[in-house]
């Protein structure tokens, strides 16, 4: 903070003495403090209100989202922001991820496969294993992208597929990964499931 005249780099704020939030440098701060003690009201609604950043804010009860949403997301005061809820108790109200929306081609698709593979590996040193189930995870969205509607390509999709073919199952019937071939062996030669 030197080079804004507070002569240190340490400074304590107080009542009658705050440094703005928002400036021309990447200032990244966080605020820890016991219950009651203006967190909220003294520093972030204050700099929310100025509209000069941008935010990650953890509102557990979810009243600043209630609170400022539609003022941070309103035009008529300034810069427009696009404000996202990532709710884990209401997961139907929250924003969420789709990693299918970024595959585009085959390379993407691999590429999704492998670092899926590798981040859920047990082992990932042992790249045997990896590639492996790399190697079934395109092939499983492969048979998604080929089988089902574009608003089915998901993770949840991809998660059915292997409860439905591949996830081993008891009794003496045709094995799941011996339906998962056949599903895959009846789409078309050019299919990229059957590569």
């Amino acid at each position: 903070y030197e080079n804004k005249g507070l002569g240190s780099k340490d400074v304590i704020l107080t009542e009658n003495y705050k440094i703005p939030y928002c400036g021309t440098n990447n200032m990244n701060t966080i605020i820890i403090s016991s219950v009651g003690t203006g967190k909220t009201r003294g520093f972030l609604k204050s700099n929310l209100i100025q509209k000069g950043c941008s935010f990650v804010i953890t509102d557990t009860k979810g009243d600043l989202y209630q609170e400022f949403a539609a003022y941070l997301q309103s035009s008529c005061f300034g810069d427009v922001y696009d404000v996202k809820l990532i709710d884990l108790k209401n997961p139907e109200y929250s924003h969420c991820y789709n990693p299918f929306q970024y595959i585009h081609n085959e390379e993407d698709v691999v590429n999704f496969a492998m670092s899926l593979a590798a981040n859920t590996s047990q082992d990932p040193k042992d790249m045997f294993w990896v590639n492996s189930a790399a190697n079934l995870i395109a092939s499983m969205v492969f048979f998604i992208f080929e089988t089902r509607n574009s608003e089915e390509w998901n993770l949840r999709s991809l998660i059915d597929v292997f409860d439905n073919y591949i996830k081993h199952s008891d009794g003496g019937r045709l094995s799941k990964m011996n339906r998962y071939k056949n599903a895959v062996e009846s789409l078309p030669e050019d299919s990229m499931a059957k590569k």
